[in-house]
């Protein structure tokens, strides 16, 4: 009965507003959303965007149907325990400056988002499960969307996505790369080994509608699968916090919840339209706008037992300068740089979003905060490279150099190398320490500057 009363209501809702956006006038130019925007109480700003800058059809692509609330496939109601006391302020995307939300991606021109916002949702869990902002996990879309249902032209429904999470998991961005053209593409394009590249989670549940504090303590354990109504005014949104204004209902959309602000009345969202809309891809939108409180999901995910199945990379070789090259250490210049190329097996394809260390000359390892991104793969034997810099700048003499790589999962490999450097080392015969000056200039130099 409850869940027929809210399938009611829901519906209800959504013819409101559809009679409500009759009279509102049919894609409203930047300037009647800016004049709409002054009449109103609204406190956000309008902008030409990436989004808007494509014209309204090109906009229609990126929505997904409005009365998914209303399917009777749509799961009960599952709210987490409430605290006593919950923060007036939380927000994945800055906690103490620190960002532990996945990557700000784009969807292009297909109706994918709630692909995207299912993958952002594991993503930031394992950079949270991991206890490690800097990683970098890339998940494919493309395997989740179209292995679990997705329509570019329609979309798919919020438990067709989360639910192949938990049946089906998703494998890494280079099993199956993203193209999001409108065209819709066949699971069996994914690559070979996707069953041993997958990430999973243990369940998911619907938090239930309105219920804001739910949300709130949803929110205390990692970013949150949430739809909402998608009006033509949204398109324009550049900051600020978003009520709507103007123009029709467009449809219904997914994205990634993150936190909320009390003091803003608002909830903290990362949007799947790329880093030139709206606040770097990131928005605010009031409580209770756009039916943004009644589409919200959590996960559950373990990270330990996510990893407990997976292997350890190895590293097989490594070359100087070019891959396949040589692997005697070489003689290089003071002012030049040096990279080596390593060699290395990843049955699980989790060192993409993970990183490497470099220590020079015994000195403790200095962490790339550049994670490593989607690396090269070579079918032919299985094993995949990784070009790393190991420094530049470096002083005459024999250095050596240990360099180690970490995955998602903090498992590593390493391999130890060395080289030369040309020119004077500073050890005159005659004692003459005129270099000193310059050997002060070098102390800086080396490694991950």
């Amino acid at each position: 009965m409850k869940i027929r009363t809210l399938m009611l209501l829901l519906l209800i809702t959504v013819w409101a507003v559809a009679a409500s956006a009759a009279d509102e006038p049919t894609h409203p130019t930047l300037e009647q959303v800016r004049e709409a925007i002054e009449r109103s109480d609204a406190d956000w700003i309008a902008a030409e965007t990436s989004v808007s800058a494509q014209g309204p059809e090109a906009f229609n692509e990126l929505i997904g149907p409005a009365d998914w609330f209303g399917s009777p496939d749509h799961p009960p109601a599952r709210p987490p325990i409430v605290p006593k006391e919950l923060p007036s302020r939380f927000t994945w995307d800055d906690q103490d400056g620190v960002n532990w939300a996945s990557s700000v991606k784009s969807q292009a021109g297909c109706g994918s988002c709630s692909a995207f916002a299912a993958a952002g949702v594991i993503e930031s869990q394992i950079k949270i499960g991991r206890n490690d902002p800097l990683l970098d996990p890339d998940l494919s879309e493309m395997e989740l969307f179209f292995c679990n249902g997705g329509k570019c032209d329609w979309g798919s429904m919020p438990w067709e996505m989360l639910g192949g999470l938990k049946n089906n998991g998703i494998p890494d961005e280079a099993c199956y790369f993203y193209i999001g053209n409108g065209s819709d593409y066949p699971c069996e394009n994914r690559c070979d080994d996707w069953a041993s590249r997958i990430w999973s989670i243990n369940d998911y549940a619907y938090v239930g509608a309105g219920n804001r504090d739910a949300i709130k303590a949803a929110l205390l354990g990692g970013p949150l699968w949430s739809g909402l109504l998608i009006f033509e005014d949204f398109q324009h949104y550049r900051s600020g916090v978003y009520r709507h204004v103007t123009g029709g209902l467009s449809g219904g959309h997914a994205v990634v919840m993150v936190g909320w602000d009390d003091a803003l009345g608002a909830w903290r969202c990362k949007n799947s339209w790329g880093t030139n809309w709206g606040e770097d891809g990131y928005f605010w939108i009031a409580y209770g706008e756009a039916d943004i409180d009644i589409g919200a999901f959590y996960v559950q995910f373990d990270p330990t037992a996510a990893c407990a199945a997976r292997s350890e990379p190895l590293i097989s070789a490594l070359y100087y300068n070019e891959r396949g090259s040589s692997t005697q250490p070489p003689t290089i210049e003071d002012d030049e740089e040096l990279a080596v190329y390593l060699d290395y097996y990843d049955a699980e394809a989790d060192l993409a979003g993970g990183y490497y260390t470099v220590a020079l000359d015994g000195e403790e390892p200095q962490r790339f905060e550049e994670p490593i991104g989607n690396v090269g793969r070579d079918y032919s034997d299985s094993e995949e490279y990784l070009e790393v810099l190991i420094g530049e700048n470096f002083s005459p003499g024999e250095h050596t150099f240990s360099v180690t790589v970490f995955d998602l999962c903090g498992y590593s490999a390493s391999i130890d190398g060395s080289f030369a450097v040309a020119g004077d080392d500073g050890d005159d015969d005659d004692g003459d320490d005129d270099n000193s000056a310059d050997d002060d200039d070098d102390s800086d130099a080396g490694c991950c500057g």
